[in-house]
């Protein structure tokens, strides 16, 4: 899978989520190869934010038929100042960001993308809350395989 067509894939889950969920949108998409490579670049970022892991890969199978698996790690977040919620807020925070989260789940459970010769679809989702995370962000990660699978 080309880099560039999973920053595809991330737009058009982000235009998805932001489609169904009327409460609150994601402002913006990263991506970054470290979680400091993140780090840096959503330091001062406002609002909602998907981020996403350049995934890795490993190719499984023989040269007649094979398959690749992405590792691919997404979080959705929003910078949240230690100590600046209430309990009542903050779990409506996390209620804010989960609802969002299983919109993106069940997109990625319902759904297979076309990258010809192949086509993906998702696997294995797990779905874990983060705290401080980047440097402050609150929110949740969604780890998951994409299966890439020849179509011939």
């Amino acid at each position: 899978m080309d880099i560039r067509y999973y920053r595809e894939l991330l737009v058009e889950w982000c235009k998805h989520i932001n489609e169904v969920n009327e409460e609150r949108h994601i402002s913006s998409l990263h991506l970054g190869v470290l979680e400091s490579h993140l780090i840096r670049k959503i330091n001062n970022e406002k609002g909602v934010l998907l981020c996403a892991n350049y995934p890795d890969y490993k190719r499984l199978g023989s040269e007649d038929n094979y398959t690749s698996e992405y590792s691919c790690v997404v979080y959705i977040v929003e910078k949240v100042p230690s100590g600046s919620m209430k309990d009542e807020q903050e779990l409506m925070h996390y209620a804010e960001i989960e609802k969002m989260m299983r919109i993106l789940v069940l997109f990625l459970e319902k759904n297979t993308w076309c990258c010809p010769p192949c086509t993906l679809r998702a696997k294995q989702l797990k779905v874990e809350w983060e705290y401080d995370v980047f440097g402050g962000f609150n929110g949740q990660s969604l780890s998951f395989k994409l299966e890439e699978f020849s179509d011939d």
